[in-house]
């Protein structure tokens, strides 16, 4: 699935390239799109500073505003969703919110970083969401416990566009405008490793990370539309995926493991056989 800002959100069987459903933004200016772990529903946002759930119709191959979900004064800038009930958004207020998706409400507002959050990654159990924002840190929330964030993660030196949780949920990496990523080890509170260190000047940013569904690969995309491959425990470079002219903005792998998909500025979705 992708949402561009043509205001259009499309869903593709990843299979044989073909578009199984198109559906008309309510608001073009669209930021983050994501899938529900129930069927037929998929959310977007943007700058209109609302989460959009809307219902796939299987028949015509549209889709329909089913609720508008208002809680940030910002633009939201990733959704992610836990699972039928529940999702977590991040946005330009520098809060994540974490929503009551059958009721349309925040539960908790997460508030903490001083600068806009950019990305937003849930934790394999559900319980831990992690951020990444402008004033260069990533910080991590308890879903249960809305007070304060467990920890916050000092170590880029410029805006962390990217979060994802290592599979196994007890760390995570990090993408950031610095040109570097990083792996945190929540059980020991700190860097373990980092993918390709940052320069002080001229820096091509990281904008975007997943993992493989071993875990022992990272991967990271760029300004310039490379995705380069990281062995996670050597931090070492296995590869270099080309395929985009422009920024690789977005990074997911399959759950089988077997596939990743990109999203760049190009305004191309790419498969890559992973195994």
């Amino acid at each position: 699935m992708t949402a561009a800002q043509d205001g259009k959100l499309l869903v593709y069987d990843a299979y044989t390239g073909c578009k199984t459903h198109r559906v008309d933004l309510e608001n073009r200016w669209v930021m983050s799109a994501a899938y529900s772990p129930q069927p037929g529903i998929v959310a977007s946002g943007g700058l209109d500073n609302a989460v959009s759930l809307y219902l796939l119709n299987d028949d015509n191959g549209t889709g329909a505003l089913k609720r508008q979900m208002n809680g940030h004064d910002g633009y939201v800038s990733c959704i992610k969703f836990i699972d039928a009930t529940k999702l977590v958004s991040a946005s330009g207020d520098e809060t994540v919110a974490y929503w009551d998706v059958d009721r349309g409400t925040v539960i908790t507002q997460f508030a903490g970083h001083r600068g806009n959050v950019n990305f937003v990654a849930v934790s394999p159990d559900g319980k831990l969401a992690v951020s990444g924002a402008c004033d260069k840190t990533a910080k991590v929330w308890d879903l249960r416990d809305g007070s304060k964030p467990v920890r916050t993660f000092l170590s880029h030196k410029s805006d962390v566009n990217g979060t994802c949780f290592f599979p196994g949920g007890n760390a995570f990496a990090t993408a950031s405008e610095d040109g570097s990523g990083r792996l945190f080890d929540l059980r020991v509170a700190q860097a373990i490793n980092t993918f390709g260190e940052a320069p002080d000047t001229d820096a091509i940013p990281a904008t975007s990370v997943a993992f493989s569904a071993s875990g022992r690969l990272v991967f990271l995309g760029y300004e310039d539309g490379q995705i380069l491959v990281w062995d996670a425990f050597s931090a070492r470079q296995v590869a270099t995926l080309k395929g985009h002219a422009e920024r690789a903005s977005a990074l997911g792998v399959s759950k089988d493991g077997i596939a990743l998909a990109s999203a760049g500025w190009d305004k191309k979705v790419n498969i890559w056989l992973t195994a």
